[in-house]
């Protein structure tokens, strides 16, 4: 199955867990993307911004879902990263 089908069903099951709006919802969002990208199944903001629409979300609601796709997809790319440019201890010790 295509990510993108995974993601359309994915924000449907998401539309109907938020009661077909999205106010204060971030915490259903972030769960439902970190365990697709745990799995390897990544989108687009832009793609996400667009399945949302299509499901029935307004501007805004779309818009703040493909933020917090964007968000958690960077923290994802980052979260194992090894790259050392700072020692803090070293800086608030001084």
């Amino acid at each position: 199955m295509a990510n993108e089908e995974i993601y359309r069903k994915a924000i449907k099951k998401l539309f109907q867990k938020t009661d077909c709006k999205f106010e204060h919802d971030e915490e259903k969002a972030i769960e439902l993307f970190d365990k697709l990208l745990d799995r390897g199944i990544k989108s687009h903001c832009d793609t996400i911004k667009k399945l949302c629409i299509e499901t029935g979300y307004d501007e805004y609601g779309s818009e703040e879902i493909a933020k917090i796709y964007d968000i958690i997809s960077l923290y994802k790319l980052y979260q194992t990263s090894s790259i050392k440019h700072w020692d803090i201890d070293k800086l608030l010790n001084n």
